[in-house]
């Protein structure tokens, strides 16, 4: 099950990617906000275009806890857990987070965006039609990136 589960966050993992390959370069600041928009907004199109392995891509979580396993990466060599510190960083680069918040600004942005996808794939927001709910992820998203600065 667990390899399995890296197969589906692998797909995850590209399903970001093709989120942050739509970013149109602004300044700095803009273009890493809108990475770690990028982030949120492809964890949820996985879940939404794949429920079925969104949920068994939480079985492939387990590979990032464990160093003796080769944990599931996308095109660019990159977990979904790590697109979503390297967004983080960049923001810590740019001076607009503090380092030692990073950790928690990824957990806080990862529960946030994993919450509204279950709440969206098995919870009571499944009965929404798909465009209310992309438009329902795309505020929670920004909300949640915009609570982010000072």
């Amino acid at each position: 099950m667990f390899a399995v589960g890296g197969i589906a966050l692998s797909d995850m993992a590209r399903a970001i990617e093709r989120r942050q390959a739509d970013v149109r370069e602004a300044n700095d600041l803009a273009t890493a906000l809108a990475m770690l928009r990028a982030v949120g907004l492809g964890y949820i199109d996985y879940a939404l275009d794949d429920p079925g392995n969104f949920e068994v891509a939480m079985f492939g979580l387990f590979t990032l806890a464990h160093t003796d396993i080769e944990p599931a990466r996308g095109d660019r060599g990159r977990t979904p857990y790590e697109l979503l510190v390297d967004a983080v960083t960049n923001l810590v680069g740019l001076g607009v987070l503090r380092a030692e918040e990073s950790f928690t600004v990824a957990i806080t942005c990862w529960s946030t965006v994993h919450g509204f996808a279950t709440l969206a794939t098995r919870g009571p927001l499944r009965e929404l039609p798909r465009e209310a709910l992309d438009e329902q992820a795309a505020d929670v998203v920004r909300t949640l990136v915009a609570g982010l600065l000072p």
